[in-house]
């Protein structure tokens, strides 16, 4: 892969919370090619103001490297990638307390075989992560909380 897909994260608030708000106009052929790349859900954005930080940030530094101005770009980057990560730690807390409530209620309906099926196509999806540290931690986490449930139902984890 050329491009690392954590880049394209771009958090609305820096560190205290605080963010602003752009409003500008573009030609509708950009806002068509903002929708078409947004569907086509490849660069892990979820919304157009998700695409258009990325962009802004890309070209920031872009002009940074032409002349030799001013810049808190650097600054920006290190708060960034802070919040970044923590971004992906709320992420990744918030999908297993999720897991765990819906694998729990099919448990507790005497359903183990549809727990083992969500848990089998949950561990399907997060093999198409890309490669890295949060796919190794979603992975290792559904192994270690549900690898008896997939196994007892004959579902073999990878």
């Amino acid at each position: 892969m050329p491009y690392d897909p954590r880049e394209f994260i771009v958090p609305a608030e820096d560190s205290k919370g605080h963010s602003s708000r752009a409003w500008f106009r573009l030609q509708s052929g950009h806002d068509r090619q903002l929708d078409i790349v947004l569907k086509s859900r490849r660069f892990g954005y979820r919304t157009k103001g998700d695409i258009i930080r990325h962009a802004v940030v890309r070209h920031l530094r872009w002009l940074d490297s032409l002349e030799a101005i001013p810049s808190v770009t650097a600054q920006v980057d290190a708060v960034q990638e802070v919040l970044r990560d923590h971004l992906f730690q709320q992420e990744f807390v918030g999908t297993f307390n999720m897991i765990g409530n819906v694998v729990n209620m099919h448990l507790s309906l005497g359903a183990p075989d549809e727990a083992a099926k969500l848990v089998a196509s949950l561990k399907a999806h997060l093999e198409l992560m890309p490669d890295g540290f949060w796919k190794e931690k979603y992975l290792a986490e559904i192994d270690s909380r549900y690898g008896r449930l997939l196994e007892g139902k004959g579902v073999k984890l990878k």
